[in-house]
């Protein structure tokens, strides 16, 4: 006769048979976050002034200052540019009053680049956008963990052969549409070629268990156009990310601080 013992633990059998249950897949935390940021071109002052009163420490982002007195910094990833009113001042960089973008909305992969032609030589710049649907993978185990990706944006002149403008990696796991920006300065002669390469492998090339990294995708393209000058126009340009302020930037010029007199131009965009 065969005893029939219930609930006894494990599968090995005999003399310290193993015990435990089933082990639980883990999932990496989410560390991909597209970002909003902003770019506010501020009228400070009509006529020269002397410039801020102490760098980086005269401009304030909800009454924080963007730099400490012992040179530490209160935000990140904070772009400015200023202008103290003279009368042969150049323009602000990439200030644009005109853009034009245009939908691009195709699969790069690693054995197809995409590329798109500039021909306006006043073009001053473009912004790339691409689009990644989810960067993750599941282990063996059954875990989801990040992954990582490399890619360059490669700029051909007039035909005399492509260079990397932009050598980017990007890791660490999403399982949401992901977001980045990319501006590439124009400095020579037309036509511009502007061509997006996925350096990795497709995702297809790899075995089981089969990633789930997405494939690139560039979202648009944006060509500006440079603004013109503003002699006599004292102005600050501030780009940052939404989650450092809430209000328009303080700047504190010359010997007393200004709120700006106009906004002149502001700009959201995912990166």
């Amino acid at each position: 006769m065969t005893a029939l013992i219930v609930g006894a633990g494990g599968s090995g059998g005999g003399k310290g048979g193993g015990g435990g249950g089933a082990r639980t897949p883990t999932t990496a935390r989410d560390s991909l976050d597209s970002r909003q940021y902003a770019e506010v071109i501020d009228l400070v002052s009509e006529g020269e002034i002397e410039g801020l009163k102490d760098g980086f420490k005269s401009i304030f982002l909800d009454n924080t200052p963007l730099q400490n007195p012992d040179g530490s910094f209160n935000f990140q990833n904070v772009t400015v540019y200023t202008r103290n009113g003279t009368q042969s001042q150049d323009a602000i960089p990439f200030a644009t009053a005109i853009q034009d973008e245009r939908p691009v909305n195709v699969t790069v992969r690693n054995d197809g680049p995409v590329t798109r032609t500039i021909t306006d030589s006043q073009t001053d710049a473009v912004r790339i956008t691409i689009n990644v649907p989810r960067l993750e993978r599941i282990t063996n185990e059954g875990d989801t963990v990040g992954e990582s990706f490399r890619l360059q944006v490669q700029v051909q002149y007039n035909g005399g052969g492509f260079s990397a403008a932009i050598d980017d990696t990007i890791s660490g796991r999403t399982g949401d549409p992901y977001q980045r920006q990319y501006l590439i300065p124009l400095a020579a002669a037309f036509p511009v070629d502007i061509r997006l390469v996925r350096i990795t492998g497709d995702s297809n090339d790899v075995p089981y268990p089969t990633p789930l990294t997405g494939a690139v995708t560039p979202k648009s393209s944006t060509a500006a156009w440079p603004t013109r000058t503003a002699p006599w126009s004292a102005s600050a340009s501030t780009l940052s990310s939404s989650t450092a302020f809430r209000s328009a930037a303080t700047y504190c010029a010359a010997s007393k601080c200004a709120s700006p007199v106009m906004p002149r131009s502001i700009r959201l965009m995912a990166a």
